[in-house]
C-alpha cells in the first residue's frame, strides 16, 4: 500500500487523518492524529468501534473533557530523562496545569462510567499525582 492510501477501497487516510487532527484539542492530539494508522484486523475494528461508540455517548451525557490548558511539558520531560537531572521553577509551573487536567480527565471518566465503562477504565490507569500536585501549587489543594 502506498502511504497515505488505502488501495481497493478508494479511501484517502491522509485526509482521514487531517479531519481528525482538525478536532483535536492539543498540540500532542494532533500530533497524533497525523501518525495514526487504520486497524485490519476485525477484533481490533470492532473494539474501537465500541470505544467510539463509548466515548460519543459520554460526550453526550457530560460534554468534552477539559484539555484546553494542556502545555506541551514533552521538551521539560525530555530535559530531565538524564540521572541527576530535575525540573526547574518554569518547567515545574508547565507541568502543574497537566497534573491538574489529569486529576479533572478520571473525575470526568468517573462520571461518564455508566455509558462509558471502557473509556472509564482507561481513564483509571491515570496516575494519581495529588499529592505532588497540592505540593507544587496550594491553590490545587482545595480541587474536588
Amino acid at each position: 500500500m502506498e502511504s497515505g492510501r488505502i488501495w481497493g477501497r478508494g479511501i484517502e487516510w491522509d485526509a482521514v487523518r487531517g479531519l481528525l487532527a482538525r478536532e483535536a484539542r492539543t498540540v500532542m492530539g494532533r500530533e497524533r492524529a497525523l501518525e495514526v494508522s487504520p486497524f485490519t484486523d476485525l477484533a481490533s475494528i470492532r473494539a474501537e468501534l465500541e470505544l467510539t461508540r463509548e466515548a460519543r455517548a459520554a460526550l453526550t451525557t457530560a460534554g468534552p473533557p477539559s484539555l484546553e490548558n494542556i502545555p506541551d511539558v514533552r521538551p521539560a520531560l525530555d530535559r530531565c530523562r538524564a540521572p541527576g537531572a530535575g525540573l526547574d521553577g518554569p518547567d515545574l509551573l508547565q507541568v502543574i496545569p497537566v497534573l491538574a487536567t489529569a486529576r479533572t480527565l478520571s473525575s470526568w471518566a468517573h462520571g461518564v462510567a455508566p455509558v462509558a465503562p471502557s473509556l472509564s477504565r482507561r481513564a483509571a490507569t491515570l496516575p494519581a499525582l495529588r499529592t505532588s500536585e497540592n505540593r507544587s501549587d496550594p491553590t490545587l489543594a482545595s480541587s474536588p
